[in-house]
């Protein structure tokens, strides 16, 4: 969880075990995502990557996790494009492992 911004959420949060709860839930989405993204790009299924990808973004820039914001960006904006460049997911899949294995 070292990616997770603890200094910004402790900011926001006044209850730590609630931000404890926040990161968990958020680092939950992120890795169920993931698993998505990985069976809509499979499938050809751009729609579904961009919108995954969206959300993955979302979710870690709420939680300060820049790198995997910026690398979900970049597939959102490639699926967006008609692009599933398995380089792209590949260092979100990266940057995530890493999150989800803290």
């Amino acid at each position: 969880m070292s990616q997770v911004d603890r200094g910004r959420l402790a900011e926001i949060f006044t209850d730590p075990e609630e931000m404890e709860d926040v990161i968990s839930e958020g680092i939950e989405d992120i890795c169920a995502r993931l698993q998505e993204i990985h069976v809509a790009a499979t499938a050809g299924d751009g729609t579904s990557v961009r919108e995954y990808a969206h959300r993955i973004r979302g979710v870690a820039a709420n939680l300060g996790a820049e790198r995997i914001a910026a690398a979900a960006e970049a597939v959102e904006l490639a699926a967006k494009s008609g692009s599933l460049e398995s380089p792209l997911i590949s260092a979100l899949d990266e940057a995530i492992d890493r999150l989800c294995d803290d």
